[in-house]
């Protein structure tokens, strides 16, 4: 599977990582706060590092699973 990223008319593999940086900072910069939350959720999940509580949640049985990101 390929895929493709174009911003601003420049391709997204030959953006310089400052580049990328100025992207992301404007993406940033427009999402509403709400949309930020879901973002860095997304982000801990895929970076951080997650543990799994060893016993289900006494009120609801299921386990919680606990992502941290020392960033």
């Amino acid at each position: 599977m390929a895929d493709s990223l174009t911003v601003d008319g420049k391709e997204g593999m030959v953006l310089t990582d400052g580049e990328r940086k100025k992207v992301l900072k404007r993406i940033f910069g427009r999402l509403e706060p709400k949309d930020l939350t879901e973002v860095m959720k997304v982000l801990i999940e895929r970076f951080g590092n997650c543990k799994t509580d060893d016993q289900p949640c006494a009120t609801y049985g299921d386990y919680v699973d606990t992502y941290t990101w020392k960033v």
